[in-house]
């Protein structure tokens, strides 16, 4: 696969600062492990607030993190 060149070089701080404004994921704490041109990684802790009847990180949590990251 051929290397992502991005258009802007400045995007480590856009991709950071656009992700900073996001209220919602401050409430549930998540962040930017990794940020490189055309690929992040986001993390979460684990809290039983975020958890279905069975202990498992409820979908609609993993999905707002997911659209995050492709947005």
């Amino acid at each position: 696969m051929p290397h992502f060149e991005p258009k802007n070089p400045d995007y480590r701080a856009i991709a950071a600062a656009t992700f900073d404004r996001q209220q919602a994921m401050q409430t549930l704490g998540i962040s930017i492990s990794r940020l490189e041109a055309g690929e992040v990684d986001l993390s979460m802790s684990y809290s039983p607030a975020w958890t279905q009847q069975n202990g498992f990180v409820h979908a609609g949590i993993i999905t707002a993190c997911h659209l995050v990251a492709t947005s």
